[in-house]
């Protein structure tokens, strides 16, 4: 809604309109309605500044900064100076909307008003809004100016000192944000669990895994491993070592965003017997870890090539999904302590209705307190190894999600944790495939769906795929059978969630798996199939086909066959399929035909190799007049 649109409709009373603001919801559709009101004011009705602080509030919730910039021009119009809550609110509207320069200048302007004393929450919304926009150089020079007398003194709190290390974290200055945390206890300012986790992860984030873990780990021997060269202990471990015995005293608990530090510490530095104890702490001190924290910890193991430990996580994954469901096992562990960070900035350190209206968001309560987006659909996921998708999901962070603004539906929370779910199953599954793991993955499948977890395509290419690593061909076909099984007509509407027709991948490591048992006829079948059902087969498909027909006796019409369907579907035929093609001419003895698949070949811009020429060659010599070798010789 624009803020200058015209008043249209009756007017209404100030008392009607402020008992009409509140009765408003937090969301746009509220931040419409109560603007509305606030604009069909009557003229004559002289407004309290009740109702101003009522309309700023929900220009905040609904992250409308320009509209309470208009709200406070008009405050100023009327002869009602703004209080300290009506620029919290305010503030927090600017910040939100990324209006930066415009959270300063009201920072400024509530400076230079004597009749006002700006506190930390009203500074810590300019420190928030400064780390949002990536400005952490000018976050941390308001951080030390604040308690200057230009500024009057105003002692920073822990929210101001954890924004200024999250802006820090941000922009990966793990040393800015050490030098922020010393900061911060020579003020006899206490450090919280979100005061650790910004620095960790600042560490985390530069490639400083070691320096990450020995902020939460307890052991004697971390300034070793934290040395910057063998044997001498560098400056910041020193200073790590002395924080962490700090941290031990003052009594700070790890939460599950401290865990989540730790995971990402040990995939950087393939600590994966240290990601498989965090997630057994986790456990044991009845943290939920959660779809995130059992695919880092999945990826860990795979990244350090340790595929049966990649199973074992995921034992312990679906051991968690069998207890609670998949409704309630969201992407975020339960009992995570609110979001590391946003939820540190809530209900406000002195308590006032001020700092609420500037660091209040509600937001860290919905899903899970995690303050991370859920992953895009990933439909296509089996196409692509988890390791190189780690990255697309970790671009997926946001710092104000939109789900996170107003009230989440139940539904919402339901679809991110089926896009995790989905993602970390496929994670579990790679580590079979590549761990030649067929037996783990079938029996993972088999407790997932007896959790009522939907099978999909991407898990049965993953199990068949583990399958064809492990040089079961057979078995591959067996797979392939049980989908169509599990898909009933086809349609995928079968009961138990079934996959429906096999997919191009899955056909793929079916004629692979025909190809190594010499089972030609079923290849051709298969692809006569795929394309029946409109399945567009890849090059690599048809020239596993090719390869099939050609291990057989008279094999070269079959082979030419389906060299002639690749091209009926606009398929560029490969060098293997020609080469394919041309060893089953030679074994037929059609020397004609091998000649014209050379040309062909050429015409096609593919060069053939060494042994083509010699097959094509060896055609046409056992076409010359003279004793002729037997077929199984030309073979």
């Amino acid at each position: 809604m624009s803020i200058t649109s015209p008043r249209s409709g009756g007017k209404v009373a100030a008392a009607e309109c402020l008992e009409g603001v509140q009765s408003c919801e937090p969301s746009e559709a509220g931040f419409a309605h109560a603007y509305a009101l606030y604009s069909n004011l009557d003229g004559g009705s002289k407004i309290g500044i009740e109702l101003y602080a009522a309309v700023l509030a929900m220009c905040a919730a609904a992250s409308k900064g320009e509209a309470a910039l208009k709200v406070l021009e008009d405050m100023r119009a009327a002869g009602v100076p703004p209080d300290e809550h009506c620029y919290a609110a305010a503030l927090k509207a600017c910040r939100r909307e990324g209006r930066v320069q415009d959270v300063l200048a009201l920072l400024e302007r509530m400076r230079a008003d004597p009749a006002l004393a700006p506190g930390a929450f009203h500074y810590n919304a300019a420190l928030r809004a400064l780390r949002e926009a990536g400005r952490w150089r000018e976050a941390l020079e308001l951080l030390r100016a604040m308690a200057g007398p230009a500024h009057g003194g105003v002692a920073p709190n822990a929210h101001c000192y954890n924004t200024a290390m999250q802006a820090c974290d941000a922009a990966h200055q793990p040393a800015e944000a050490l030098r922020v945390l010393q900061g911060m206890r020579a003020r006899g300012v206490q450090p919280n669990v979100f005061s650790y986790n910004a620095v960790m992860r600042a560490c985390e984030r530069t490639g400083d895994w070691r320096r990450s873990l020995q902020l939460f780990e307890l052991e004697g021997e971390a300034l070793r491993v934290c040395s910057a060269k063998p044997g001498e202990a560098s400056p910041f471990a020193l200073q790590a070592a002395s924080q962490r015995a700090e941290m031990q005293s003052e009594g700070v608990e790890p939460d599950w965003h401290s865990h989540m530090c730790v995971l990402a510490a040990c995939r950087r530095g393939l600590q994966w017997g240290r990601a498989m104890r965090t997630i057994q702490t986790m456990r044991s001190a009845g943290l939920t870890p959660g779809l995130r924290a059992y695919t880092a910890a999945m990826q860990t193991c795979i990244h350090a090539r340790q595929w049966a430990r990649a199973a074992d996580v995921a034992d312990m994954m679906v051991a968690d999904l069998e207890r609670d469901g998949i409704a309630s096992f969201g992407s975020s562990g339960g009992g995570g302590g609110g979001s590391s960070d946003e939820s540190d900035m809530g209900s406000a350190g002195g308590g006032s209705a001020a700092e609420a209206a500037v660091n209040g968001d509600s937001a860290a309560a919905v899903n899970g307190g995690t303050g991370e987006a859920a992953p895009p659909h990933l439909e296509e996921q089996a196409r692509v190894p988890p390791l190189q998708r780690a990255a697309a999901l970790t671009a997926q962070r946001r710092r104000r999600p939109s789900l996170l603004l107003f009230h989440a539906s139940a539904q919402k929370l339901n679809a991110a944790n089926t896009a995790w779910s989905a993602y970390a199953i496929d994670t579990a599954l790679y580590a079979c495939q590549r761990g030649r793991l067929p037996d783990r993955a079938d029996a993972l499948l088999a407790r997932l769906r007896a959790a009522g977890v939907p099978t999909s395509h991407a898990m049965r290419n993953r199990l068949m795929a583990a399958l064809e690593s492990a040089r079961r061909p057979a078995a591959v076909l067996a797979a392939l059978d049980a989908m169509r099984a599990e898909g009933g007509d086809g349609s995928g509407s079968g009961s138990g969630g079934g996959v429906g027709a096999p997919d191009a991948e899955a056909v793929a490591a079916a004629v692979r798996a025909c190809r190594a048992l010499g089972l030609a006829r079923r290849a051709l079948e298969l692809v006569e199939e795929a394309e029946d059902a409109s399945v567009a087969l890849a090059p690599t498909t048809y020239a596993a086909a090719v390869a099939a027909c050609a291990q057989q006796d008279d094999g070269w019409e079959p082979a030419l066959m389906v060299l002639a369907r690749m091209r009926a579907k606009g398929v560029q035929p490969t060098s293997k399929a020609f080469a394919s093609a041309v060893f089953a001419c030679h074994a037929g003895g059609q020397w004609e035909l091998a000649l014209e698949l050379l040309k062909q070949m050429q015409a096609h811009g593919l060069k053939p190799s060494t042994a083509v020429y010699n097959k094509a060659a060896l055609a046409c010599a056992d076409a010359a007049p003279g004793p002729r070798r037997s077929r199984s010789s030309r073979r």
